[in-house]
C-alpha cells in the first residue's frame, strides 16, 4: 500500500482515478488559445442569401481579424453537446453550442452560436447534456449546404471532449 506524502501528487492521482472514470482523456491545455463561445455568437455577421451563394456572388467574409487569425490553431472551447449520432452513448460528430439542448424552452440558435465538431481519427467523445471542453483544431470560414445556404462559419477537429477540463 502507497501512503501519499505530498497533495501534489494525491491530487494528479485522483485527477487520472476521475479520467478513468469518465472516460476522457484530455490533451494539456497549455498548447490551445482559450476560445469563449459566447464571443462567438456575439458576433456580428449577416448570412448571405442563398440566391446570391448559387450564383457565386463573392463579398468579403465578415468575420474579425482576431478570429480569423485562429484559422488552423489549436483552440479549447467550452459549451453544450448536440449530438448527431449516439452510438452506444459515444459521439464522433456533433454540434458544440451557447445553451443546454435538455431544455425545450431554450431559444433557437444563429450560424455563430455553434461550432461543429468532428472528433479526430476513430476518437470519440461521451454523450452529455453537461457543459464540456473541447480541445482540437479550428477552422473559420463559411460552408453552404447544397441549397445555398450557410451550414456552419466554424468547426474543430477534436483532440478530446469532455467533461473533465470543463471546470477548470
Amino acid at each position: 500500500m502507497k501512503i501519499w506524502r505530498s497533495g501534489a501528487t494525491l491530487a494528479a492521482a485522483l485527477g487520472a482515478v476521475a479520467s478513468l472514470m469518465t472516460g476522457v482523456h484530455a490533451a494539456p491545455q497549455a498548447k490551445y488559445t482559450e476560445l469563449d463561445l459566447t464571443a462567438l455568437a456575439n458576433i456580428s455577421y449577416t448570412e448571405p442569401l442563398p440566391a446570391d451563394v448559387k450564383a457565386r456572388r463573392i463579398r468579403p467574409l465578415q468575420l474579425p481579424a482576431w478570429l480569423t487569425a485562429l484559422n488552423g490553431k489549436p483552440v479549447t472551447i467550452a459549451g453544450y453537446m448536440l449530438p448527431f449520432d449516439i452510438n452506444a452513448g459515444s459521439v464522433s460528430d456533433f454540434m458544440l453550442t451557447t445553451h443546454s439542448t435538455s431544455c425545450c424552452f431554450a431559444p433557437p440558435t444563429g450560424v455563430t452560436e455553434w461550432v461543429m465538431v468532428t472528433m479526430r481519427g476513430s476518437r470519440e467523445a461521451l454523450a452529455t447534456q453537461d457543459l464540456i471542453t473541447v480541445n482540437g483544431t479550428l477552422s473559420v470560414g463559411e460552408q453552404f449546404d447544397l441549397a445555398g445556404y450557410v451550414s456552419s462559419v466554424f468547426r474543430i477537429v477534436a483532440d478530446s471532449a469532455g467533461l473533465e477540463s470543463a471546470h477548470r
